[in-house]
């Protein structure tokens, strides 16, 4: 945070695009202000290029009248209905579309393809294999932008894994010169970012601008991402250098609401009046455009204090702020959360006394609000102020449920809710320092290289023995194959952590009372994983494999800490490394993260155990690979064979053959187990 005087403020505003406004403004003899979360960002000292500016009187007509200043160098958007329009400008010193720096697009990729065909044309080749090879694989967030990406919807047409130069890009808009990048987390070790940077220049020098996104950011919030994307694809230049701007011009307003909506009655108004819609102090501060005024701060409700302070508070009162708006609560929250702010006490009570008004938003937006603060750096902030508002009573009551310790014959159990605050947070923190599925553990700072789920491919679905695949039993239908990568949600943090909150909700449901040993909650995994596809679909979250995903996590957290309270064998291991799958470092960093014991000597034990069950889970990957697999008789041979339609007997016999495999009892090949299907199905009755 740092604080600057009008005149600073004047300086910092001293670019073109401030300046051309302001002589537009000036023109039309209308006031002019830079308002909201460009201005905040401006003291808060983070980069921002989206610029929201209020005109008192018609933004319109602002906005057109810049366009025409500004000529083919901008692209002008009106949205008449809401009395707003856009401008996306592209940095004068840019060549036209088409047109690189260095000569055209054409000659750039010509120069590139001739230094691979001149040189080594066998090397350009692999690298093009590789690349079509690499696109069966995406992650889940590549699958999620790129099905966003593809057919042109975004008017320009991408190539994913495509091979330019040296290097095969994640998306290519070649007519635009844009790359996209997609980083998983081992990206952010020196050594990869010094690759990075290395690999930014080269492309650069090529006459490509280079996008990068995490993962995480794609999957919480795509169409932030989209929205980046779109600033590039639509300026004239093409997007190929950094610098392009969108500015949002709107006119100034004020709003009134009705009480069971959120859409407001919009009417002229004064810059006054507009800063008293906004949603916080901290984001109704507005900086003068015109020339007499230029950077002169409008702070009436003391905003730039509050920044100061770590403060989020209403510019007027917040229990009008948020009857006008209830998603200004969650906004509320969020800030403080991103922010690591302080709510303002009489805000945080107006947040009590208005919580009941959340439940006419819709569980769309609700959903995205909740994902930005799992995003979090320390999402717990935002969910204990959730329950103490009483607003996660009315988006995820059974997760509020938990906010209780019931104490009976002097035996108490511990608060569930806020242990499960402990466990995110140690998700959040957990070290990427796992090696991937089959590697040796190794106890340094090594960072892990996650693997990926083909989009389309289900999870093993929780199932109340014991985590087997469910439908096994029921129908003989084949479990998913494993991917060649080892299948694992790649950037599933947002899941990750999704799985840490929900992990114990089984608990309120099955907590009994045994005067023997106390407090139990037996099952509750199984019942929580159950509970999984409710809230899921009750909060509009996803419910493809990302809600599978959190499900098995849910269903089998139980069973690492089960293993590594007992001697670790390689039958247990086994049979946790088959039900897991390709999410079983996951599992583990959850399990890991769940260990929140007091008590340092158990705790100590537990971890120690833990490292022995990765050791293990490597050891066996190494030497049982094969065995890992289903067995190599699978339900549609043995449907064939004794001519059966799916059914129980189907999955009996199923169950039979990957038990011996999985208990070592017989190896998986094809005349043992052959011999052992027509010994069980000739005690069925079947032969």
């Amino acid at each position: 945070m740092k604080l600057y005087s009008d005149e600073e403020l004047a300086e910092i505003l001293d670019q073109e695009i401030f300046h051309l406004i302001s002589e537009v403004a000036d023109h039309m003899k209308l006031e002019c202000y830079v308002v909201g979360g460009y201005v905040r960002d401006i003291f808060l000292e983070r980069p921002s290029d989206d610029i929201d500016v209020v005109v008192v009187g018609s933004g319109i007509e602002v906005a057109q009248a810049l366009k025409k200043k500004l000529g083919r160098k901008a692209h002008l958007s009106v949205f008449r209905n809401f009395g707003t329009a856009q401008v996306k400008i592209a940095p004068s010193n840019l060549p036209p579309l088409g047109e690189a720096k260095n000569g055209s697009f054409e000659s750039i990729v010509a120069s590139v393809t001739n230094r691979y065909m001149s040189s080594d044309p066998h090397e350009y080749g692999l690298l093009k294999e590789f690349a079509k090879e690499h696109r069966k694989y995406q992650t889940e967030a590549e699958s999620i932008l790129w099905n966003a990406l593809r057919g042109k919807q975004l008017g320009a047409k991408f190539r994913r894994q495509h091979a330019i130069g040296d290097f095969i890009v994640d998306f290519a808009c070649l007519s635009h010169s844009l790359v996209i990048e997609v980083d998983g987390k081992y990206h952010f070790s020196p050594d990869q970012q010094k690759a990075d940077e290395l690999r930014t220049k080269i492309l650069k020098d090529l006459g490509f601008v280079e996008l990068r996104f995490t993962n995480e950011e794609i999957i919480a919030d795509i169409d932030h991402v989209l929205a980046v994307i779109k600033r590039y694809v639509a300026s004239p230049n093409g997007g190929r250098s950094e610098g392009a701007l969108e500015v949002e011009f709107v006119g100034a307003r004020k709003e009134s609401y009705s009480h069971d909506s959120r859409k407001p009655i919009v009417e002229d108004g004064t810059l006054e009046d507009d800063q008293n819609r906004r949603d916080f102090t901290i984001n109704a501060m507005a900086i003068c455009l015109n020339k007499a005024r230029f950077g002169e701060l409008v702070d009436p409700f003391n905003g730039l204090a509050d920044l100061e302070d770590g403060i989020i508070a209403t510019p007027l009162d917040p229990e009008i702020t948020f009857s006008d708006d209830p998603l200004r609560m969650l906004r509320c929250i969020r800030f403080a959360t991103q922010l690591n702010f302080q709510i303002e006490d009489e805000t945080f009570r107006a947040l009590e006394r208005m919580a009941d008004r959340i439940k006419i938003i819709s569980a769309e937006r609700i959903g995205v609000e909740m994902n930005k603060i799992m995003m979090a750096q320390h999402p717990s902030i935002g969910l204990e102020y959730l329950q103490r508002s009483g607003l996660l009573q009315i988006i995820l009551p059974e997760l509020a449920a938990l906010d209780i310790v019931e104490k009976k014959n002097g035996r108490a159990h511990k608060n569930n809710f806020y242990h499960t605050l402990e466990v995110l947070e140690n998700v959040v923190k957990a070290p990427s320092n796992l090696p991937p599925l089959g590697e040796a553990f190794d106890t340094s700072e090594q960072r892990r290289l996650e693997g990926s789920m083909e989009i389309g491919q289900d999870a093993p679905k929780a199932s109340p023995n014991g985590g087997r695949l469910e439908g096994s039993i029921e129908s003989g239908q084949d479990a998913p194959k494993a991917s060649p990568n080892g299948g694992r949600l790649e950037g599933a943090s947002l899941w990750l952590r999704w799985a840490a909150l929900l992990h114990d909700v089984g608990k309120t449901k099955t907590k009994r009372w045994d005067p023997a040993i106390g407090w139990t909650f037996h099952n509750h995994n199984f019942v929580g994983a159950k509970m999984v596809p409710q809230i899921f679909r009750r909060m509009a979250l996803p419910l493809d494999a990302k809600m599978k995903y959190v499900q098995k996590l849910v269903d089998l957290h139980m069973r690492p800490i089960a293993i590594a309270d007992e001697e670790v064998t390689d039958s247990a291991v086994r049979r946790l490394l088959n039900d897991a799958g390709e999410d079983i470092d996951d599992l583990m960093i959850l399990c890991e993260a769940d260990i929140t014991s007091k008590n340092e000597v158990r705790k100590k034990i537990f971890l120690e155990n833990f490292r022995m069950v990765r050791e293990k889970l490597a050891d066996l990957k190494e030497k049982d690979y094969k065995r890992l697999l289903q067995p190599v008789i699978d339900g549609n041979e043995i449907m064939e064979l004794f001519h059966l339609q799916p059914s129980r007997e189907v999955g009996i016999l199923k169950q039979t053959l990957k038990d011996a495999v999985l208990d070592n009892k017989v190896p998986n090949e094809r005349e043992p187990l052959m011999e052992l299907l027509m010994e069980k199905a000739k005690k069925m009755g079947l032969v």
